[in-house]
């Protein structure tokens, strides 16, 4: 048995969507750049909602399964302040948008199944793990791994 999820953070990371740097887990800052809007994983709540499920008889290396779980991401797309904020909100929505085509679009993810965009998208202002503000939101994407 071998769980992919570092395998498929990384795929998710090497994402092409225009104006949008993309952070796998072995790269991550405390400091969000500023030039471009940034999605990171969230450090705080990475991996959420892990469901098992047996789909043969056995067990450990014999049984088939079924793994899902939801990797947590912030989008921070602009530091509070600046610039007009309602075009700032504006460019948010646009490039939530290019995130969502993106995933949804994926054929071939290395590690997984499936990955689907899941959850509720809040735009608004987030915290920066260096506690600077910007506008952004959390998405999640639920992945799904065959094991065995």
């Amino acid at each position: 048995m071998a769980l992919a999820i570092a395998t498929v953070a990384d795929s998710i990371s090497k994402l092409s969507v225009t104006g949008l740097t993309i952070e796998d887990v072995d790269d991550m800052s405390v400091s969000i750049p500023t030039q471009n809007p940034t999605l990171a994983p969230r450090a705080d709540d990475y991996i959420s909602n892990m469901e098992l499920i047996y789909d043969s008889q056995g067990s450990g290396d014999v049984a088939q399964m079924t793994f899902r779980y939801d990797l947590n991401y912030r989008l921070y797309y602009k530091p509070v302040g600046s610039g007009i904020e309602l075009e700032a909100f504006d460019g948010l929505v646009d490039m939530i948008a290019l995130i969502l085509d993106a995933v949804i679009g994926i054929v071939n993810l290395t590690g997984a199944v499936e990955t689907i965009p899941t959850g509720t998208i809040r735009p608004g202002i987030v915290v920066a793990p260096d506690g600077t503000l910007h506008w952004g939101c959390d998405l999640s994407f639920r992945v799904m791994e065959f094991i065995n």
